[in-house]
């Protein structure tokens, strides 16, 4: 805006001559003063001058009013106004300057932006934050509209967000019940962060004690492992095990087959719970190639771990497990073991179809020692869980011989194998 003086422009400024006192202002100013009876002429002319244009209907106040359809359309103007969200046309303003190219304007709306979103956070006020992250990212995208360091400074904003301490806070007040979103607003947020943000949240997803937290989490950390697969392959190479172990649910829950080659070497990981989860990855992906590696699994020092490798080989129905998981029945460990290792043993054993499997499982069942005395109750209710597994005429042949067997335990077990061969032999 620039300022023009009209009045002084083209005229010409008197120059003062001589006199010019103050007595001769004086003079001046009597001499143009009214008298006391011209004053008193004009204020009398003044009032039958009022007098005959103002009158009492003048002042009244009906002619001011508003009908009933002007009312209700004022009424409805100002509920309008109060029910507008005056904050999402503010921030709607703010991107229609920042995509004009003037890098001042651009440079103050991002340094908003910058307290803006940590603020909606704050509040719990996601969808909102996620709104104007949708925008900035949308804006950032276009070229030609923000220079590079405008961009650096977009990205600074992105950076600090996917940080651990802010995602800590925000997972706290997610398990705190201060906000919940549901899983596609949370995962729509999440999809803004950067990949370093993913192992933070996959940490946050294998700890929370929230049942109701865990699976909204884990579905949207999914969304951003899905856009960051190679960031997930990476973070097996972490020293945290939470965040192995979580990066392997994720990797076989999505089917990513480019972790197999990294499933050897985590098998003989320093944490149990890393090396649970890479024998269920090999399943989940079913990576038949690497059923051979879990042998030496059988032997885990931990049961967790030995109980899931039998579980994969036994959905893989793995041959070549047979001789190990055999020579793991014959010994004396497998009797002073924990009852779901017993189980998950004899019925790994039952499903890897060798050819010796029922009178093997039958001897365990209804077999006696020399001097006529059985095995332990637990040991022959697993070998009938086992005989299940196996499936075949002789087998149901060798249920049906323990139907009656006096021990509870027994027959609940073959009632259970026989109901699970229903099907019919194979």
């Amino acid at each position: 805006y620039r300022h023009v003086d009209l009045l002084a422009e083209g005229l010409e400024i008197p120059e003062p001559g001589p006199g010019g006192t103050q007595a001769d202002f004086q003079a001046v100013l009597e001499e143009e003063a009214p008298t006391e009876e011209e004053l008193a002429e004009g204020g009398q002319a003044a009032e039958e001058a009022a007098s005959q244009t103002l009158t009492r209907e003048d002042f009244n106040p009906t002619l001011y009013n508003l009908d009933a359809r002007e009312m209700e359309s004022l009424q409805a103007a100002i509920a309008e106004e109060m029910a507008r969200d005056v904050r999402e046309a503010v921030i709607a303003a703010l991107f229609d300057r920042l995509e004009e190219p003037l890098p001042n304007r651009q440079t103050e709306i991002i340094s908003i932006l910058n307290l803006l979103i940590p603020a909606l956070l704050s509040r719990g006020e996601l969808a909102a934050a996620t709104r104007v992250l949708s925008e900035l990212r949308a804006i950032e995208s276009q070229g030609g509209v923000l220079g590079e360091d405008h961009r650096r400074d977009v990205a600074a904003l992105l950076d600090r967000l996917s940080n651990e301490e802010t995602l800590g806070e925000l997972v706290q007040a997610l398990e705190d019940g201060a906000i919940s979103p549901s899983p596609e607003l949370l995962g729509g947020f999440f999809g803004h962060l950067r990949a370093g943000a993913l192992g933070t949240l996959i940490r946050a997803s294998e700890t929370t004690k929230s049942r109701e937290l865990k699976p909204i989490l884990r579905k949207a950390v999914a969304g951003i492992a899905q856009r960051n697969r190679e960031a997930l392959i990476n973070f097996l190479d972490s020293r945290d095990p939470v965040v192995v172990t979580g990066a392997l649910h994720l990797a076989g829950q999505m089917g990513v087959r480019e972790v197999a080659p990294r499933l050897t070497g985590l098998l003989s990981h320093g944490s149990p719970q890393v090396r649970t989860a890479a024998a269920e990855t090999i399943l989940q992906l079913k990576a038949t190639t690497l059923a051979s590696h879990l042998l030496d699994t059988l032997l885990d020092p931990e049961v967790a771990v030995r109980v899931a490798a039998a579980r994969v080989l036994q959905a893989m129905r793995s041959r070549g497990a047979a001789g190990r998981l055999k020579d793991i029945l014959q010994s004396k460990e497998i009797r002073t073991a924990d009852l779901s290792e017993q189980i998950a043993m004899f019925e790994a054993y039952g499903s890897v179809e060798d050819p010796q499997a029922v009178p093997f499982l039958d001897k365990y069942l209804n077999g006696k020692g020399f001097l006529g005395r059985r095995e332990p109750a637990e040991i022959r209710a697993c070998a009938a869980l086992a005989l299940g597994k196996v499936g075949s005429g002789e087998a149901r042949s060798s249920l049906r011989e323990a139907a009656t067997d006096d021990d509870p335990v027994v027959r609940n077990a073959v009632g259970r194998a026989m109901r699970a061969m229903q099907d019919g032999p194979r």
